[in-house]
């Protein structure tokens, strides 16, 4: 977090030079992380499923409120760097937990070979790192640093600088409205895949006990007794209620009851 904070400070106090070496060494450590987390996953003995593991599926589909709890982030970070009154502790915590797990993911997946989650968690890394960028630049800024009369080379580099920054903002937020509309439109989709499965159950003796939606195949796993309800009316519910799948996967689990009629009185 330090040399990220170090290039908007220096960006701010129109000092290229230093902005540029701070950022070297915040690309520096980004492929060091990166580097180290693929060699650690070739090394340990466990497989860990990229598909699958609650800690990668965190970090690769960032969202508009990644964004917005990075800036928060970003704003306490620069704040505390600039105040005594407040510990370095409080932000760079919240800040650097995002910042490194991530890049741990990505070094991970690229060793797998999975390549949207690396690209996911790299968005999310670079999410947090543009956050700074814009907070570092406000808070600085707002703070007086930026005041000094500086050469027209320096100004224009700094201006340079502002606008990649604002520019890359903004393109950033237009691809995590994008996923969390993504999610918004999934979400909606498996609640009316649900809804339908549920009406497709209607009067028989079978529940649904498990719901799944993977690469636009859905599996259903119901359980019950009787005769078992037909896959394709299920198929024919969803089509009508415009649920287009690539195919349905029907687990059956019966279940017998057993009665305990006749047995008092047995030793």
């Amino acid at each position: 977090m330090s040399p990220m904070l170090g290039c908007a400070l220096a960006t701010a106090q129109g000092r290229p030079g230093c902005a540029m070496r701070a950022l070297g060494i915040t690309v520096g450590g980004m492929v060091l992380v990166v580097a180290s987390s693929a060699l650690i996953t070739a090394l340990i003995p466990v497989a860990a499923d990229m598909n699958t593991n609650t800690q990668v599926l965190a970090r690769v589909s960032p969202r508009l409120v990644d964004l917005v709890i990075a800036l928060a982030a970003s704003f306490m970070a620069s704040l505390a760097s600039m105040r005594d009154d407040i510990p370095d502790a409080v932000p760079g915590v919240a800040i650097s937990a995002s910042i490194v797990p991530p890049l741990c993911v990505v070094g991970a997946a690229l060793y797998e070979g999975v390549w949207d989650a690396a690209l996911g968690a790299f968005l999310l890394f670079i999410t947090n790192f543009f956050a700074i960028q814009v907070m570092g630049s406000v808070v600085y800024l707002c703070m007086g640093l930026g005041a000094r009369r500086f050469s027209s080379v320096t100004e224009q580099a700094r201006n340079i600088w502002y606008a990649f920054v604002a520019l890359a903002a903004v393109i950033i937020a237009g691809l995590l409205f994008g996923t969390s509309m993504d999610i918004v439109q999934n979400a909606e989709h498996e609640r009316l895949v649900q809804d339908v499965t549920s009406n497709w159950l209607d009067g028989d003796d079978y529940r649904v006990t498990e719901l799944a939606i993977n690469d636009g195949e859905l599996y259903v796993q119901i359980s019950g007794s009787g005769k078992a309800p037909s896959v394709e009316a299920l198929n024919t519910q969803l089509k009508h209620a415009g649920v287009e799948l690539d195919g349905i996967s029907l687990s059956v689990v019966e279940e017998h009851r057993v009665s305990n009629a006749g047995t008092d009185g047995a030793a």
